[in-house]
């Protein structure tokens, strides 16, 4: 049964669509990789130069999957259908997702999340601060719907999650321009991942690129390396197609 429900979430990710799209490579050893590129379409990937990209899609799977959400599409409905496997609703400032020593509202995330929840931090690195707003959206839609159903299906058996990477429009210290759609990928019901690097410790000041920032190449790759030994299911977000 397991199986079976995890099949049908990892399907969902591998999908490409106008707004969203992620490859998912199962590796020999049973973990879950799952790359997110926002706002890149089709045509982009099969004319660009891309040969380790264009090798996982020819030797891998495609499917197709309608990704809108409850009454319409928007960012917001996309990850959050795809992270409960349900058509879903808007959320307002739905990805304000931190590691729990970034600094939110003169506070560290850690109590800024046990304040706002009322639940132990634990030892998550990863926290989602806008949980209560999530669930008052969910409770709108008239079917039933779960928030981190596949992160809560996960942890039950035993896995490890992990998500590494932004889409942040800038390093700001009060998260005000913070963008981690991925990291809803990852959470559990309570709001939480395992592991992960979701912060500004991920990107380089570069006057050059859109925002003055750019995803560190070297540095997503070393919190990749420390990461995939301790979970069996990671997100990357890689950034800079947003930005």
């Amino acid at each position: 049964m397991l199986r079976k429900i995890l099949t049908i979430f990892m399907l969902a990710f591998v999908i490409f669509f106008g707004g969203l799209q992620f490859s998912l490579a199962q590796e020999p050893e049973g973990k879950v990789i799952v790359f997110v590129m926002d706002r890149v379409s089709w045509q982009e990937l099969k004319d660009s130069d891309l040969p380790t990209l264009k090798r996982l899609i020819k030797e891998g799977g495609i499917g197709l999957l309608n990704n809108r959400g409850y009454l319409g599409l928007d960012t917001s409905k996309s990850f959050l259908t795809l992270a409960t496997g349900v058509r879903s609703p808007h959320v307002d400032n739905f990805s304000l997702v931190a590691g729990g020593e970034e600094i939110y509202q003169n506070a560290p995330v850690r109590d800024v999340y046990r304040l706002r929840t009322g639940l132990p931090p634990a030892n998550a690195e990863i926290f989602y601060l806008n949980l209560a707003l999530a669930e008052e959206a969910i409770s709108t839609v008239p079917y039933e719907l779960r928030f981190g159903i596949l992160g809560d299906i996960l942890k039950k058996h035993g896995y490890k999650r992990a998500v590494i990477g932004n889409e942040d429009l800038g390093i700001d210290h009060n998260l005000r321009r913070a963008k981690r759609p991925g990291a809803i990928l990852a959470l559990d019901g309570e709001g939480k991942v395992d592991y992960g690097a979701v912060g500004k410790e991920i990107l380089e000041i570069d006057s050059a690129s859109p925002y003055g920032v750019r995803t560190d190449i070297n540095l997503l790759v070393q919190q990749f390396r420390r990461l995939y030994r301790k979970a069996d299911y990671i997100v990357v977000d890689f950034g800079d197609t947003l930005r």
